[in-house]
């Protein structure tokens, strides 16, 4: 699986507009909880 960066780009970018706002929330949420994602 060997993608561009154009790619990944458009496909990132394609993910975190409509979710943005859940992403942010969903980020902050892990930031403020270590326990949740760092591992």
């Amino acid at each position: 699986m060997m993608e561009t960066t154009g790619q990944v780009l458009a496909a990132h970018v394609a993910v975190t507009q409509p979710l943005s706002q859940d992403a942010r929330g969903w980020l902050a949420k892990i930031n403020r909880d270590p326990s949740s994602g760092s591992r």
